[in-house]
């Protein structure tokens, strides 16, 4: 009801929204291709991933931990290239997109203000 009365504007960030669900789920294709054609290394490891990785169960996960599941799809991510409804996606080493430039804007008190 507030949003609606409001100038904020719901597809405001569409575009970037569609764009990161299609990074995730190349990514998410990826790992899952890796996993079913068990590309693995020494020692069960697959890729890069498995030095002191551990794949962890919905019920261990926790975000500080480096599981193999999140580093696949963290190397997945690094390897995304594609045209996207907001420019070419891609990102560095750090997980940051290029070429892109995104500002963060939160809405309080039925006013929008630039975070980041």
């Amino acid at each position: 009801q507030r949003v609606a009365n409001s100038a904020y504007d719901e597809t405001f960030v569409a575009h970037l929204a569609y764009d990161a669900t299609w990074a995730l789920a190349f990514a998410l294709d990826a790992v899952s291709d890796t996993l079913v054609n068990g590309t693995t290394g020494p020692n069960g490891t697959i890729g890069h991933c498995g030095d002191g990785n551990v794949f962890a169960s919905l019920e261990d996960w926790v975000y500080t931990r480096n599981t193999t599941a999140s580093c696949l799809i963290n190397s997945a991510l690094m390897e995304t290239d594609f045209e996207g409804l907001s420019g070419n996606v891609q990102f560095d080493v750090n997980g940051t997109r290029l070429s892109t430039l995104v500002r963060i804007y939160q809405y309080r008190d039925n006013m929008l203000y630039q975070i980041a």
